[in-house]
């Protein structure tokens, strides 16, 4: 690939030399390109919340623009995860881990049923996923909670992704081949040997040890250079289609919701601070700056 050394994205030349070489991974390039200059574009550039007191004195809030791919975004999980471990510290739960994978663009899978390919996976893995979550709380598992997350394959870094499952029940033999089946049958997302794996987790009253299984796979701070081809497609196609990282069902997400704290201090507006030093009045945000500055707004703010 041809870049001006002045280009903020010739650092990147050899991963996207490596990404343009790989036929499955190069239709991706738009995509790729257009993450890099975002992750690029925002690298320096910072969020400034403007409050004032009761007798008219401001309060300035200072932090670096936050997205999905720094730590800040980690840390918003961490805290929604405290919150419903404290919640949930009370009950002895037994839990089930599931981890969902689609077919994929490799001979078996187009042999079984034309195969996917990496936007479609993740396609698959949000809507599918969702409506088998709805049938298995409605046919089989009544009242079932959940989290969810999901991260690249490792193997053969092919860029697709797949997604784990924290589920409050145990499910028997007989459970797991219904849920199996339903995946592997009746949405025909995944393959039966590879599409859908159980194993049983049995904490010791709260929730510590998924906490740290959930965490484990939210990427931390991500500098795209250390990624791999496939770990960037990955990240660009969850940016191009604005696919989330991590969730959970609705009983769970209530007892994560934060509480709104109260203060003397009153919003007036947020700017942006570009790399060059400029401000700017801030109307739009990416879902992750949007959902850091209610959280500051809400805590320092009087409703």
């Amino acid at each position: 690939m041809n870049l001006h050394p002045l280009d903020p994205l010739h650092p990147f030349k050899p991963l996207l030399d490596e990404i343009e070489n790989r036929p499955n991974l190069k239709k991706y390039l738009p995509e790729v390109l257009t993450w890099l200059r975002y992750i690029q574009g925002v690298k320096d550039r910072k969020m400034r919340i403007t409050m004032v007191k009761d007798d008219l004195v401001p309060v300035l809030l200072e932090f670096e623009y936050p997205h999905r791919w720094r730590d800040t975004y980690r840390l918003m999980v961490l805290a929604k995860l405290y919150k419903l471990e404290d919640a949930l510290k009370d009950k002895d739960q037994p839990y089930t881990l599931m981890s969902l994978t689609t077919y994929q663009d490799g001979d078996y899978s187009k042999k079984k049923m034309g195969g996917y390919s990496i936007d479609e996976s993740f396609q698959v893995l949000s809507e599918r996923g969702r409506d088998l979550m709805r049938l298995v709380k409605m046919r089989i598992a009544p009242g079932m909670e959940y989290l969810w997350t999901v991260e690249p394959h490792k193997f053969n870094d092919s860029g697709y992704p797949h997604r784990h499952y924290i589920l409050n029940r145990i499910f028997n033999e007989e459970e797991m081949n219904r849920v199996r089946r339903l995946w592997t049958g009746l949405y025909c997302a995944g393959s039966p040997e590879y599409g859908i794996d159980f194993s049983v987790r049995v904490t010791e009253g709260n929730l510590r040890s998924l906490r740290n299984y959930v965490m484990a796979y939210l990427a931390k701070s991500i500098s795209p250079l250390q990624l791999s081809p496939g770990e960037v497609v990955y990240h660009a196609i969850a940016s191009h289609h604005h696919y989330r990282f991590f969730g959970a069902s609705r009983g769970f997400s209530a007892l994560m919701q934060r509480e709104v704290g109260v203060s003397p201090l009153k919003w007036l507006e947020t700017q942006v601070i570009d790399e060059w030093g400029d401000t700017y009045t801030a109307h739009r945000f990416d879902p992750v700056a949007a959902e850091v500055h209610d959280v500051l707004r809400d805590e320092y703010s009087v409703r």
